[in-house]
């Protein structure tokens, strides 16, 4: 299952009428937008469509397994502040997460995605959708500074370099409502975020931009396509120096079965009906196949790069193999069982920073969850029961602690038809093997979001409920979870870790926005920073 490219927190969201998304700074990693707000409903992602289930009836038809990790989209938060966007005065809101101070920029003609530019200041930037241009926005000691860049492309989703020094605006297709069929959104912008000398440049990728991520110098970007990986080169004037066409033509790649290693020398993709692993090598466009006894339902990378996992979901197995070395020597493959008896096993998620891996179905309600080794197929796996069906696993930079949201209906005993909804979430300390501490929620998660160092977690609930609204902060080691009544609808959490805050974004017609000191214990709501007008949370892919 692909990471989401950014450093720190996974954020959690349902999409509404008129938000907007944008991408992460680094302290925040990314926020999801659940389709129609029903966070159950497949996402088209992963894997094959039929076959059997270990320990179950031969040849059963199993949905694709649902990345919805792959949708979480960047909170707008950098290190001290949130930014929440207003398509309608033209401004942008940046609230102090400490004092709770509220100050207001003019931004442009409809601003609406935002993203947090990385680096020692507090910085952003906002797409302006209705004139076609962008607004940097710089925190420092004599107030805000704003600066407009053109971005001929438009877009609707930002990628930010770790560094921060560049930005790209995309257009995510499925983010656009009723998308014109012979429309490729192929248009990207490169920003050079150069204080003071900001501008853009306008390239021209593959068919239907899915993702974008950078090597780790940053001075590439890869842009996956359905047609494979574009690779742009940001150094000195930007230029798409290739093209790399990762599947047959007339074949359409999904997103997330593509990931690009992080030195960018390399990308894994499944390919539709392929009994293995495309490896292609980005320099050359060289594509090998590391041939599996099966059509893999999920491919991950580990932090470095340098082994791959494939999860073979019809026979319960994960297959390790090193990079690029398995291309030449197929005996270096190595096929674990994973699955226990009856378990099903479909999506694998790895530690942004750590060796440990999570191996779970999000297609099926199944209640259990394997920890594994990302580089050592030999070592024992940690199976972990966690009493409710698992929808998303959002692990924690080092991989000892995690997330998990339960989001599906639960299996009946009986085989007869789902008739109720599990709606909880799951604190999981796996470095100390202490039992996953499950908390039951009164109505669905609206949000989520986990640390860096995943000694905080925030789940916010409400959507659909007639309230009370809550949000529930979790606290490692110690496993306490609190519970904060919210004055209305979430839509949107995440957690300020410099700053000590988590905040909840929720919905009013004058902007409201309730703030979580984590380490007194308090919140405190700020409403009406902006009359009358209508307020954009959210961040973008």
């Amino acid at each position: 299952m692909n990471r989401a490219a950014a450093p720190s927190l996974v954020l959690l969201g349902l999409s509404l009428g008129g938000l907007a998304c944008g991408a992460q700074g680094d302290e925040m990693a990314s926020s999801y937008a659940a389709e129609d707000g029903a966070p159950n409903a497949p996402s088209g992602a992963g894997g094959a469509t039929s076959g059997a289930a270990p320990g179950g009836a031969a040849g059963a038809a199993l949905p694709p397994e649902r990345e919805i990790e792959r949708k979480y989209q960047a909170p707008v938060a950098s290190k001290r502040f949130v930014w929440l966007a207003n398509p309608k005065s033209g401004r942008v809101a940046f609230v102090d997460a400490v004092t709770a101070e509220v100050s207001l920029v003019e931004a442009g003609n409809g601003p609406t995605t935002v993203a947090v530019i990385p680096g020692a200041e507090d910085a952003a930037i906002v797409l302006n959708a209705l004139s076609l241009d962008a607004t940097v926005m710089r925190v420092g000691a004599d107030g805000i500074a704003a600066r407009r860049v053109e971005i001929p492309s438009g877009g609707n989703a930002w990628a930010v370099t770790p560094s921060g020094a560049r930005a790209i605006a995309w257009t995510d297709a499925k983010l656009v409502q009723k998308a014109d069929p012979l429309d490729g959104y192929q248009d990207v912008t490169v920003v050079d975020l150069t204080p003071g000398a900001e501008r853009g440049a306008m390239l021209s990728v593959g068919y239907r931009p899915m993702r974008v991520s950078f090597a780790t110098d940053g001075q590439r970007a890869f842009v996956v396509t359905q047609d494979g990986v574009s690779v742009l080169e940001l150094s000195g004037e930007p230029r798409v120096a290739s093209n790399v066409r990762v599947t047959d033509p007339g074949k359409s790649l999904d997103g997330d079965a593509v990931v690009v290693s992080p030195d960018g020398a390399r990308a894994i993709a499944r390919r539709p009906g392929e009994k293995g692993v495309a490896v292609v090598e980005l320099a050359t466009s060289a594509v090998a196949v590391v041939a599996l006894p099966s059509a893999p339902s999920d491919v991950e990378l580990s932090a470095d790069g340098k082994s791959a996992l494939a999860v073979l979901r019809e026979s319960g197995e994960v297959a390790w193999f090193p990079l690029p070395e398995a291309l030449g020597d197929p005996s270096l493959v190595v096929r674990k069982k994973i699955a226990d008896v009856g378990q099903t096993i479909g999506s694998v998620v790895a530690a942004r920073a750590g060796t440990r891996a999570f191996v779970f179905s999000s297609a099926v309600p199944e209640p259990r969850m394997s920890v594994i080794s990302s580089v050592d197929p030999a070592a024992a796996p940690l199976h972990l029961l966690l009493r409710a069906p698992v929808g998303g696993v959002f692990a924690s930079d080092d991989g000892d602690h995690a997330l998990v949201l339960h989001d599906q209906p639960p299996k009946p005993a009986d085989g007869s038809a789902q008739t109720s909804y599990v709606a909880a979430f799951s604190f999981v300390p796996v470095a100390t093997g202490a039992p996953p501490k499950l908390q039951g929620l009164a109505a669905k998660p609206v949000a989520a979001a986990i640390s860096p160092s995943g000694d905080r977690a925030i789940v916010a609930t409400g959507a659909g409920a007639a309230g009370p609204f809550r949000a529930y902060v979790a606290r490692a080691p110690s496993l306490a979870i609190d519970a904060f009544e919210l004055p209305s609808a979430p839509i949107s959490a995440g957690l300020v870790p410099s700053a000590a805050r988590a905040y909840v974004a929720e919905e009013h017609p004058e902007g409201r926005l309730s703030l979580i000191d984590l380490e007194a214990g308090s919140i405190k709501t700020i409403t009406g920073f902006e009359l009358a007008a209508k307020v954009v949370y959210g961040g973008a892919k």
